[in-house]
């Protein structure tokens, strides 16, 4: 606890900039508004990366930069935005259209809702995805989710 509280104390912007993982970033970034359109093809990241800091970073340890790296920004921005409209429509339809008093009925989906979420936005800060199992977890999740959107349309049509 007293380490926690000497590390708060610590705590400066000039830090955040100079972490590892944030210049991972930065340098990312910039290197998809060089090509922003195609990206620059699997594989290539640690090649550049390493071509120019002496850190060993295997990928981007984000996923919407990794696929902007990778693939272009509008692939980055579709795929995104595919898994943002999936998670809100099954939060929307959990939480807002079900009435709260359903929630005791609706205790599996709510646990596949806050799985997904938790697995998607680790996603954010590292890279997991490439591991083989964590990403067909990942992929069971979003069906998951998507059923659980279905049901729920079924239900309202009845």
């Amino acid at each position: 606890l007293r380490l926690l509280i000497e590390k708060l104390n610590d705590f400066n912007i000039y830090y955040l900039r100079n972490m590892q993982r944030i210049k991972i970033w930065q340098f990312t970034y910039n290197l998809v508004l060089t090509r922003p359109i195609w990206g620059f093809g699997a594989g290539i990241f640690p090649i550049l990366y390493y071509s120019q800091n002496p850190y060993n970073a295997q990928h981007p340890h984000n996923i919407v930069l990794q696929m902007a790296f990778d693939y272009g920004i509008l692939v980055s921005i579709l795929l995104t935005t595919f898994v943002y409209l999936l998670l809100f429509r099954t939060w929307k339809n959990l939480y807002v259209k079900t009435n709260f008093k359903s929630i005791k009925n609706n205790q599996f989906d709510i646990y596949w809702f806050a799985a997904s979420l938790v697995a998607l936005v680790s996603q954010l800060y590292d890279v997991t995805y490439f591991e083989g199992r964590i990403a067909i977890l990942i992929w069971i999740f979003l069906a998951g989710l998507k059923t659980i959107n279905d049901d729920n349309i079924k239900v309202v049509k009845k």
